[in-house]
């Protein structure tokens, strides 16, 4: 499981009872920095729902970036300006902003992830399916992963899929499936520009958000 390049980009469509209006999905690697002399990429998530969408980009380390631990964090909800995350809460907005639309635990995912690859116990290979997504072709490995968090999670993983093999996920509560992806083209949903954090005013929003 190779992590994506600069420009790799994926849709996935979202699915389930805890994924609080989002419908999709968008994942994008959009930029390549070096940080004190650490090659670091910025990597960037857009969950969109009817009424909202919110945008987490993330400058992550090249080598480590499963281990979500980000040097900066620039956060967007909805028409709101973006906003750039101060030091003590770098690592809080990104578990929140990964965890708010997908209604499971980033974390868990990353162990479930981790067993599967270390061939722990609690993995079972379920079957190989042949795929065919906008007519791409994919040869998918199916999992069933016992976790002691989220019950049993059902993982559909490729080599030829860019963010980290990931084709489709079902959990009791959240269903992730690919719609489509590409290795290069990857856009930004946010410009150059943000300001210092409101964290009232984001609070606010949030909670105007959730109540809709």
């Amino acid at each position: 499981m190779l992590p994506p390049g600069v420009g790799a980009w994926a849709r996935y469509e979202l699915g389930g009872d805890r994924l609080r209006g989002f419908n999709e999905l968008y994942l994008a690697v959009v930029q390549e920095e070096f940080l004190q002399g650490k090659r670091c990429l910025w990597y960037e998530s857009t969950l969109s729902g009817k009424k909202t969408a919110l945008t987490l980009k993330m400058l992550l380390p090249a080598d480590s970036l499963l281990e979500l631990d980000p040097q900066r964090v620039i956060f967007k909800l909805g028409n709101a300006p973006a906003v750039e995350l101060g030091p003590g809460m770098r690592e809080l907005g990104a578990l929140f902003g990964s965890s708010l639309g997908l209604g499971f635990d980033p974390e868990e995912l990353i162990n479930s992830i981790d067993d599967l690859l270390n061939g722990g116990s609690a993995v079972r290979v379920m079957n190989d399916e042949a795929y065919t997504i906008n007519g791409k072709k994919l040869q998918v490995n199916h999992f069933l992963v016992e976790t002691s968090g989220a019950g049993k999670l059902r993982l559909w993983l490729s080599a030829d899929a860019p963010f980290f093999s990931l084709v489709k996920m079902h959990t009791k509560d959240t269903r992730v499936q690919l719609l489509d992806w590409g290795y290069t083209g990857a856009s930004s949903k946010l410009g150059d520009s943000n300001q210092p954090l409101d964290l009232r005013g984001l609070l606010r929003s949030l909670g105007r958000n959730r109540e809709r």
